[in-house]
């Protein structure tokens, strides 16, 4: 299951401009950073976890993300991020 790759492309879009409000890859606040500690640690409840779960819900439980109606409220399509990692 390629959920790892959730930190790896979110790293990438940070250091091209994106996501909205993502400011720096490691710091306290889970809205302005990917991680919250230099061993690439998410924030419980934030970016990283949120598209894991995509990534999970996929997975593991078959749930197809085009339908599938959570929104996590980042500012950016989880679920077709989580598409093309998968």
């Amino acid at each position: 299951m390629p959920y790892g790759f959730a930190a790896i492309e979110l790293r990438y879009r940070l250091e091209a401009g994106q996501p909205p409000g993502i400011t720096d890859p490691i710091g306290d606040s889970a809205q302005t950073s990917l991680f919250r500690d230099n061993k690439g640690h998410g924030h419980a409840g934030g970016l990283v976890l949120d598209l894991a779960e995509c990534i999970w819900s996929d997975t593991i439980f078959h749930v197809d993300l085009d339908s599938y109606g959570y929104d996590a409220g980042h500012g950016i399509d989880l679920k077709d991020v989580a598409q093309s990692i998968l």
